[in-house]
């Protein structure tokens, strides 16, 4: 398993441009909120996969730009339950994230 990139792909499907808002704060600390709890979940799920939380967090933020979040969908909440709780090994199959179809488009950009 290559040790960076663990998460990225995953990541990619966190954007959208539909409209909503799932409560917990501003968008932007809500997306930063869910790329914390998935790098928790890294680095408990994928032994080895980051030296630490921080390069995972450095990793993901090259491709969610939570700054620029306008608002999360209605799905923000069952995601972050999902991400806490969902087993490593339906979370990580391989290594690799598989996002949960709940996260697919939470953050948004429009």
């Amino acid at each position: 398993m290559k040790p960076y990139g663990v998460v990225l792909l995953g990541m990619l499907m966190l954007a959208c441009s539909s409209s909503g808002d799932g409560g917990g704060g501003g968008p932007v600390q809500q997306c930063e909120a869910l790329l914390d709890v998935t790098c928790d979940r890294t680095m408990e799920c994928v032994p080895g996969g980051y030296p630490s939380k921080a390069d995972c967090l450095a990793d993901v933020k090259t491709i969610v730009t939570c700054a620029d979040a306008t608002s999360v969908g209605d799905g923000y909440p069952d995601c972050m339950s999902t991400m806490e709780l969902r087993p490593c090994s339906d979370l990580f199959p391989g290594g690799t994230l598989d996002l949960p179809s709940v996260c697919s488009g939470v953050i948004n950009y429009d």
